[in-house]
């Protein structure tokens, strides 16, 4: 199964290197989510387009952390670009 990452694929070794040694905190999602809503943000993006980034961002996120609250993640993000408009 290919892995993209806003566009780009991550290669085995990529996501083997990633799963391995990076372990990510409650903060790192937080930031992840601030990432992609300024993203949204900087792009003007479509809803298509929200719907998009977010679901390849969460792709990774799921990669990293079996465990991970894709719901949670999602609100995080509508929360940012709430606060931000």
């Amino acid at each position: 199964m290919a892995v993209y990452f806003l566009g780009f694929m991550l290669d085995s070794s990529i996501k083997l290197w990633y799963n391995i040694y990076m372990k990510m905190t409650r903060q790192h999602f937080q930031a992840l989510a601030t990432m992609t809503a300024d993203i949204i943000v900087s792009i003007n993006a479509t809803k298509d387009q929200c719907i998009k980034i977010t679901d390849e961002v969460i792709a990774v996120c799921k990669e990293a952390n079996p465990k991970f609250d894709a719901d949670r993640f999602e609100t995080w993000i509508q929360d940012i670009l709430i606060n931000n408009s």
